[in-house]
């Protein structure tokens, strides 16, 4: 039977009673739920002991010894590499001088005679004058013979250098340098005896021995120069060489360049300051051989692809 209206409000208005009571006691339990768990609620996390701490501590100080001995290990590669930097550069500054005289002596006398000769007599002789403390007449004149010397020395020079930049083109004849070689030599030992003879006029024994312990310490410190270019060249070269290569060639770059003549006045300052032994194509070939064999198969690719590009500039 259907529900009049009246009928219908009240039962509706029972049913939302009902509904609001059990909301009630429902959040009431569930709030009594969680003021339970929370009262009886304890960390469950667990406070470091003492030996925990000692154990982090141990694990931190190995790991602090460990980037200490990496930050050291790379202090020394850093220095390793800037001094082979260092070494490069001034192999590089030499090789770049070498290359500007190079370009005009033989192209020029007049460039040599006007240009080189005079810079570098007059670095040398002020080196020689205040090393031998003499007055200025006396600087002048040791200028005039070392100018004189280094003139004669150079025009004797020219032919046999002309011959030995022939070196690797059809028309180079080893006999022809030897022949031009022992020329210049015989000309070079009288400008030789001529500027002793010069010198000796106003300079006393002691100043001579004087300055030929000058000429000693040039000369070792040009040769250092050279052992340092050849060294700085093959490090440019190839630079996988390990420690152990580079002492071994350091070594025989060093055995190379043994051959040391007496040194005498008046070299410092003289265009060829003094003759070089002719090194024949035998000697240049067991040369090579003896650094190959400290080399791997990789290297010498790479040192001969060096050469390559060295003699194609």
């Amino acid at each position: 039977m259907p529900l009049t209206k009246r009928e219908f409000s009240f039962a509706l208005t029972g049913i939302l009673f009902g509904a609001s009571t059990i909301a009630l006691i429902s959040k009431s339990s569930s709030s009594e739920f969680n003021n339970s768990q929370l009262t009886e609620y304890k960390p469950t996390f667990k406070q470091p002991s003492i030996v925990d701490d000692c154990k982090a501590t141990e694990v931190n100080s190995t790991n602090i010894d460990t980037l200490i001995s990496q930050v050291k290990l790379l202090e020394l590669q850093l220095n390793e590499r800037d001094k082979t930097l260092d070494q490069l550069t001034t192999a590089i500054e030499a090789e770049k001088e070498r290359e500007a005289i190079l370009k005009e002596p033989y192209q020029s006398a007049e460039y040599v005679k006007t240009a080189i000769i005079p810079q570098q007599i007059t670095t040398v002789a002020g080196l020689v004058s205040k090393r031998l403390a003499l007055p200025p007449e006396q600087q002048k004149r040791l200028a005039t013979l070392l100018t004189a010397k280094a003139e004669a020395d150079f025009d004797a020079m020219s032919p046999y250098m002309e011959a030995v930049n022939r070196f690797g083109q059809p028309n180079y004849s080893e006999s022809e340098v030897k022949i031009l070689n022992g020329e210049f030599n015989r000309i070079a030992e009288n400008n030789q005896f001529q500027y002793e003879q010069a010198i000796s006029v106003f300079l006393s024994q002691e100043q001579m021995s004087e300055y030929l312990k000058f000429e000693n310490e040039q000369q070792q410190q040009q040769q250092q120069q050279q052992i340092n270019h050849q060294i700085a060249e093959l490090n440019l070269a190839i630079p996988s060489l390990d420690n152990y290569q580079k002492e071994q060639i350091q070594s025989l770059i060093k055995e190379h360049n043994s051959q040391k003549l007496d040194s005498v006045i008046g070299a410092s300052g003289s265009f060829h300051p003094q003759h070089q032994t002719v090194i024949s194509s035998e000697e240049l070939q067991n040369n090579q051989f003896a650094l190959e064999s400290l080399l791997s198969f990789d290297q010498i690719q790479a040192y001969k692809s060096y050469q390559s590009k060295a003699d194609i500039k």
